[in-house]
């Protein structure tokens, strides 16, 4: 080994040391640094690792055989490797850094004629040096004046006591790049050879790479190292991207995306022109198919990028002087994914691949839109291209103006403006709107562009201009989607081009009802492959056995429920497939074929059948009331052709076979019923304004029936129920507007109200207590009229029709609305709501004490407490019960049993006052029976866990009331012939024996 550094004094001694010799030197020396013998704390370690890589790069191999000089050569790229993972790397100055660069590098091209294990161990070497040093940029901390020029010397980050930083870097960036230039690329006729520059330049492409994806994003904060990515890099890669091989080419490729990925903020002019000279060309152009297959495949990873497609989209297509990027891209793809006629080139499958990704990231970007509001404003990003179409749009004058303006430009000017003009035209676009090469000149002018352009903008995908993006290859891009899927052969294709007309479908869902029309009618050309004069059978085998018509027609169907609301004309192609094969899918044998069969496209068969017709009459109903429904907002449009199909189904024979008319009515009330709910504010002020200022103008009992039952259904709506409920309330407060005609409905109309779950409790309260009140009216009616013959027993539910059957002002007929009011009373006595129950009852109490005066015969007095109370008793019982066998129901079943003993308190104390009438009736005996099996049931109730009943309190109360009065009256007294004390007094045994002693004692029995 000698020495190259030293004079030739030193060197002559050294002349015949033997290789074996330095191979031993090296050894002990990588044995030294693997083993840490030393680090950069150690006192002299600079020295020492300097003095190690000054040796190594000054070593020189004379007279010996390839065995050893690979040997030593192979010993050499390890201590370099180990010199610059040892600790004390760092304080190696850029100088010795370049050194063991530029050593380990000539050693790599010693090497390219020697054994395969030589030089992949010297590119190895070089690969992990590299990596050591450009890791070493996210430990240099760049200070802030040293970010805002880059025109100083390589004292950024580090000096001379820190070790080596960016300016060994920047110095080995530029010689990668410098290797890129080593020779030109050697063609030859049909094919391009692999030659030793190739080796070269794929080398270096390999080094680059590998340095950005190591430096990443603090490559951006050092200036000299990001203008050299700029400049030189992307210039070479610009220059050799049309003139290289599959590999380099695809080297290249994977480099941009790198750049892109770190550094896309500094490279958006750079970015541009990649695309236009590189990528677009190759891909578009004749160049061979492998390149193309290379260009399609890097345009495919950049669109896998999340925000990629949207940030072209802003920063190119957006932008007034730059190539519109991806709409480019996107019509490319398109070209080159439309099949021909000889089967699928590879190049046209992965132009399908990149159509599909754009379709699938606009829609999934679309949908994840969290406004709901389809169209909205742009991005604040994009804000900066406004001014330029505010401004031209401002400032659009005449040529006239534009020479009255020119006069007053110095004549100088003019004339370097007119050679300008004259000595570099406007370039005329070819087809694909792409400039033939990139020459020196144009890329200086680019670089300048690139100092007053706005970095690349970043931003957030926006729905509106996904929309707008996506109409610019929307034609394109459906027909070659619609076109591959007509020639592909594999099921896997099927699926992937429904996937990517369905997000197709989703976008066009946004304010493109064109698009989604033209969608529709491609999947219709594909069901109508259906024989559509076959059977079920063989219609179910065909669409087993066909994929394509199957998932054409299962994507319309699904189009048509997703985004019906989108769908205009397309409707056309729809509803014929619908129609036109549901007698087949009704015939199907089992649900399983029902669903596989899915009503295929096509002209349906003749019906077979009546049960055939009948179900396929239905289902065309069905249709046309879902399309109606759909469309309610267009009311006054279909309405004369669907009245038109009432009538004629109105017209069919009486007994027809087939219930067209049934069929029609119930769409027809479908219809109403949504027509209803849809314009319930009109009806409730036009109800609201009848009833208060107009009720006179209601005359009969079907107008007032209506009226108070549409107010009752506009209640039900959120939106209306508080105009609604006032207007009940205000009718029911003026006597004047509450006659004998329509208490009834305005009884059922409260009722309606009182029942809504989620009405407002104090609303309900006043409801009930205006209901308890209006007995008042009844007393007044009854007065009014004198019948005392009349006394006919009375219906134990007076009904609507039974109502109107009445003589109007007799006592039967006030005795029947005084009963419909306490049904309702009874009903809302079963509400989930306490206060409601409580209020009920409370308001039962109120009626009946009222009551009194309308004088009931004693069979009314029974039939009353039959109808309303009894039956209210017998209700809350059974409730309270029920709630006493469901778990952790404690609190609702003491709630009931409280609102129960109000109930028996409002009989005993009813009972009482209508003592005298109910102890004249033929039946006493038997209601009296019935009162004391009531008190029993309640005394005894089986209340579960939860033990007795607290009714026991109350009942013997009650109890000693009832008789106690009874007594005084005489109506309960031992007498012959008269079994009622005997009755009362075992009755009261069982029920209550406490109260035995008090009210049957012994000494009576003498």
């Amino acid at each position: 080994m000698e020495s190259t550094g030293g004079e030739e004094e030193e060197r002559k001694p050294c002349e015949n040391i033997p290789a074996t010799a330095t191979i031993v030197a090296l050894a002990a020396i990588l044995k030294i640094l693997r083993l840490e013998i030393f680090n950069e704390k150690t006192p002299g370690a600079r020295d020492s690792i300097t003095c190690i890589v000054t040796g190594i790069s000054t070593c020189r191999l004379e007279t010996t055989n390839h065995a050893c000089e690979e040997a030593v050569m192979l010993r050499i790229l390890q201590v370099l490797t180990a010199v610059m993972r040892h600790s004390a790397s760092i304080l190696l100055s850029d100088h010795a850094v370049c050194t063991l660069v530029n050593t380990c590098f000539q050693v790599v091209q010693q090497s390219a004629n020697r054994s395969d294990l030589l030089q992949r161990s010297a590119r190895y070497a070089m690969h992990e040096v590299l990596q050591v040093i450009f890791s070493r940029l996210l430990e240099i901390e760049v200070k802030p004046e040293q970010c805002e020029s880059d025109t100083e010397d390589f004292e950024d980050g580090t000096d001379s006591d820190s070790g080596y930083g960016v300016r060994c870097a920047v110095d080995i960036f530029h010689f990668l790049c410098s290797l890129l230039n080593v020779v030109q690329v050697v063609e030859t006729e049909g094919s391009t050879s692999h030659a030793a520059d190739e080796d070269v330049q794929l080398f270096s492409l390999v080094l680059i790479n590998s340095c950005i994806e190591l430096g990443g994003d603090e490559i951006g904060k050092h200036p000299k190292l990001l203008r050299m990515v700029q400049d030189d890099l992307f210039h070479h890669l610009i220059h050799y991207g049309t003139r290289s091989a599959p590999l380099l080419f695809s080297m290249i490729c994977s480099i941009v995306l790198n750049i892109y990925h770190f550094l896309k903020r500094f490279i958006r002019l750079q970015l541009e022109a990649f695309f236009r000279f590189v990528i677009l060309r190759v891909a578009s152009t004749g160049s061979s198919v492998h390149l193309q297959e290379v260009a399609v495949e890097a345009i495919i990873n950049f669109l896998r990028q999340p925000s990629f497609i949207m940030e072209v989209y802003v920063n190119y297509d957006c932008h007034p002087t730059c190539l519109n990027v991806f709409e480019e891209i996107g019509k490319m793809l398109c070209k080159l994914a439309f099949p021909g006629a000889v089967p699928l080139t590879t190049i046209q499958v992965q132009a399908f691949e990149g159509l599909v990704i754009i379709m699938h990231t606009i829609a999934d970007n679309i949908d994840n839109q969290r406004d709901p509001c389809p169209f909205g404003s742009y991005p604040v990003e994009i804000s900066e291209h406004r001014p330029f179409w505010e401004e031209k749009s401002k400032d659009d004058l005449d040529l006239k103006t534009w020479v009255e303006h020119s006069r007053d430009l110095p004549r100088e000017y003019l004339s370097e403006l007119f050679q300008s003009i004259s000595t570099n035209p406007i370039a005329v676009f070819g087809q694909t709107g792409l400039l033939a090469e990139m020459d020196p000149g144009r890329w200086i002018e680019l670089m300048n562009q690139s100092k007053v352009m706005q970095l690349y903008i970043q931003c957030d995908f926006d729905r509106q201009l996904g929309r707008d993006m996506f109409a610019c290859v929307a034609g394109p891009s459906i027909a070659a989607l619609s076109a591959f899927f007509e020639h592909s052969d594999e099921d896997e294709m099927f699926h992937e081009c429904i996937e990517g007309l369905m997000s197709v479908a989703r976008i066009a869902h946004y304010g493109l009802e064109d698009t989604l029309d033209e969608l529709i009618s491609s999947f219709s050309k594909f069901t109508s492959l259906l024989n559509p004069y076959a059977t079920a059978e063989e219609t179910l085998f065909a669409f087993s056995n066909d994929m394509k018509p199957k998932l054409a027609t299962l994507a319309i169907f699904t189009i048509a429920n997703c985004f019906g609301d989108s769908i205009r004309a397309g409707w056309r192609n729809i509803t014929p497939n619908a129609i036109s094969r549901f007698s087949q899918f009704l015939s199907a044998e089992s649900m399983e074929d029902s669903l596989s069969l899915g009503m295929t496209a096509g002209k349906g068969q003749k019906f077979s059948t009546p049960v055939e017709e009948e179900d396929t009459v239905g289902f065309c109903w069905d249709l046309v009331t879902a399309i109606a429904l759909a469309n309610i907002h267009r009311f006054q449009t279909f309405w004369p052709s669907f009245h038109d199909y009432l009538l004629v189904v109105a017209q069919f024979p009486l007994f027809s076979p087939i219930p067209f008319a049934e069929k029609a009515i119930l769409g027809l009330l479908k219809l109403d019923k949504e027509i209803l709910d849809t314009c319930c504010e009109c009806i409730t002020n036009t109800i609201s304004k009848i009833l208060i200022e107009h009720p006179e103008n209601l005359q009969t009992h079907l107008g007032w029936k209506s009226a108070l039952h549409m107010l009752s259904v506009s209640g039900r709506h959120l939106e209306t129920y508080e105009q609604s409920v006032e207007t009940l309330i205000t009718l029911m407060s003026d006597s004047g507007h509450v006659s004998r005609i329509n208490y009834a409905y305005c009884i059922d109309c409260a009722f309606g109200f009182v029942a809504l779950k989620n009405s407002p409790l104090e609303k309900n309260l006043k409801i009930l207590n205006l209901l308890s009140d209006s007995v008042n009216l009844l007393i007044h009616w009854y007065r009014n009229y004198s019948d005392p013959g009349s006394n006919h027993s009375m219906v134990s539910n007076a009904s609507s029709s039974s109502v109107e059957d009445s003589i109007k002002g007799s006592s039967n007929y006030t005795m029947n609305l005084f009963i419909k009011l306490g049904e309702a009373f009874r009903k809302t006595s079963l509400a989930r709501r306490e206060e409601m129950r409580n209020h009920a009852i409370a308001s039962l109490h109120k009626s009946f004490t009222l009551a009194e005066e309308l004088e009931f015969s004693p069979v009314n007095c029974i039939n009353c407490f039959n109808v309303v109370i009894f039956a209210m008793l017998d209700d809350l019982h059974e409730k309270m019960v029920e709630y006493s066998r469901r778990e952790n129901a404690e609190r609702e079943m003491r709630s009931m049993e409280g609102t129960l003993k109000l109930a028996m308190e409002l009989l005993t104390d009813v009972y009482l006052l209508f003592l005298k009438q109910i102890a004249a009736s033929p039946g006493f005996r038997t209601f009296w029976l019935g009162v004391l099996r009531r008190m029993d049931t309640c005394m005894k109730a089986d209340l579960g866990v939860w033990g007795e009943t607290r009714l026991q309190q109350i009942v013997p109360y009650l109890l000693r009331r009832m008789i106690m009065k009874m007594k005084e009256a005489e109506i309960l007294v031992q007498k012959e012939g008269d079994d009622l004390w005997d009755i009362t007094d075992i009755q009261i045994q069982w029920i209550a024996p406490s109260l035995k002693e008090e009210l049957f004692p012994d000494e009576i029995y003498r």
